[in-house]
């Protein structure tokens, strides 16, 4: 019986592991300035997975990976500019870096977010903030589940949701992390797992009889 449960758990555990979290967003250089005038820098994406994506974590560029120089407010808007979610990456290392080291996240409660097109996301910079805009991306990627399609600003003193856009690749600014909706195709019973597994103990006894 016990060996029984312990295998149960660890095929549950398979079954229902979480995938890990990817950035929207990565690129082997980028040209990097500060922004001038106060402004929600980011961009514009789509999510093409049918699934859709559950965002994890908002996220601002750190552009050296050794801290930022003063608190941003992220957000992430629909189409319509509906406002999502929004958080406040803090200045200084308070908050983690992604996995490809490019930015400082910030968890939200993880929430669905389905198919569909222009969706933007932008972080907060005053001006002449000491934390400095990444543009003009080389060797951009984003993961198969989403893909880029602009650079967004918007220039405001307060977090706003980006519209504008100019004909460099950028500008994060803001960014998010996400796990893939991996649809899940059974949800595993430990009931039913002792039951096959009698049954199976069964009929390898009943063999041996017969044999």
């Amino acid at each position: 019986m016990t060996s029984f449960i312990a295998i149960s758990s660890l095929l549950s555990s398979i079954v229902a592991a979480p995938s890990h979290a990817l950035s929207a967003l990565g690129w082997t250089s980028s040209n990097n300035n500060p922004a001038t005038t106060a402004s929600t820098r980011g961009f514009a994406f789509n999510v093409v997975d049918a699934n859709g994506v559950t965002v994890t974590d908002l996220s601002f560029y750190d552009e050296n990976g050794d801290g930022l120089a003063q608190s941003h407010d992220i957000g992430l808007w629909d189409s319509t500019g509906i406002l999502l979610a929004s958080a406040t990456a803090s200045a200084g290392v308070v908050n983690p870096l992604s996995v490809n080291g490019l930015f400082r996240t910030v968890a939200v409660t993880p929430f669905l977010l389905p198919q569909g097109n222009n969706y933007a996301v932008g972080a907060l910079f005053l001006a002449n903030s000491g934390d400095r805009q990444a543009f003009n991306f080389i060797n951009l990627t984003t993961p198969s589940q989403i893909s880029y399609v602009e650079t967004r600003f918007i220039n405001d003193a307060s977090l706003a949701r980006p519209t504008n856009t100019n004909s460099v690749r950028g500008l994060p600014g803001g960014s998010f992390e996400f796990t893939p909706v991996t649809p899940v195709p059974f949800e595993f019973n430990p009931g039913l797992g002792l039951a096959l597994l009698g049954g199976g103990l069964l009929w390898k006894k009943l063999s041996k009889k017969k044999s």
